[in-house]
């Protein structure tokens, strides 16, 4: 599949920072203060143990509520201080983040499909339905459907694709079943979300990998470390703060 190369990943999930915005947290366990500095000891960790990073991946929920007055400075300061580390970064929109369109314009990363080291990096930003539930859109089953299959593929989602959580947690992917047959059908190899806060380890269906984010807002502060390697990854390394 293609000329791929080892790639070296920083991943990071659900950081819900709280600066300037007007807005209290009523979850005990979050950390809203960490904000860039989170994402700064993560790369430093890694660079510690002579761990290279090619590219930084953020998987949604960088603030805490991205309708609250203020948030918007918040959101853009942490990009700002991210795009510091001069490193490439694809992120996610997620459920708390606000508008989709305001997002990607902070991080200059809209919906659509990023190359990097001979792999495909296909950011989903998935449409928030009645009942706090969200729904992968039409329009990204048509643009897997038209990816060349010489091409190994991530994707990039907030939401858990596999596997299952249970129906009562919110934001909850309703055509899920439907992703999955569609990552099947495709050159994705590897799936990553975010979200679900105590995060799922990776766990394979159909050859595709599935992987979900812990959050790095609450302990231990874990993040991934990962290495794509021929189409190829190694185990997970996770770190804390």
């Amino acid at each position: 599949m293609g000329d791929s190369k080892e790639l070296n990943i920083l991943a990071i999930s659900d950081l819900h920072y709280i600066g300037k915005a007007d807005h209290v947290c009523n979850h005990e366990k979050r950390h809203n203060s960490l904000g860039a500095l989170a994402v700064r000891k993560a790369l430093r960790r890694l660079q510690w143990d002579n761990l290279s990073v090619d590219l930084i991946i953020l998987l949604d929920d960088l603030v805490d509520n991205g309708e609250a007055d203020g948030a918007r400075e918040d959101l853009k300061s942490l990009a700002a201080e991210i795009k510091q580390l001069d490193k490439p970064v694809l992120a996610v929109n997620g459920n708390h983040d606000g508008s989709a369109t305001s997002y990607s314009d902070c991080f200059d990363c809209p919906e659509g499909i990023y190359y990097f080291g001979g792999y495909g990096f296909l950011v989903f930003n998935d449409d928030v339905a009645e009942g706090d539930f969200v729904t992968r859109p039409q329009r990204y089953f048509d643009v897997l459907r038209q990816q060349p299959e010489d091409t190994p593929l991530v994707a990039l989602q907030h939401n858990p694709v596999y596997p299952e959580i249970d129906s009562k947690y919110p934001y909850v992917l309703t055509n899920a079943e439907d992703v999955r047959a569609a990552y099947t059908d495709s050159p994705v190899f590897f799936s990553l979300s975010g979200h679900y806060h105590r995060g799922q380890e990776a766990a394979t269906l159909d050859g595709v990998v599935y992987r979900t984010l812990p959050a790095l807002c609450e302990a231990p502060f874990r993040f991934d470390y990962i290495q794509l390697r021929e189409v190829l990854f190694n185990p997970f390394r996770t770190g804390s703060r």
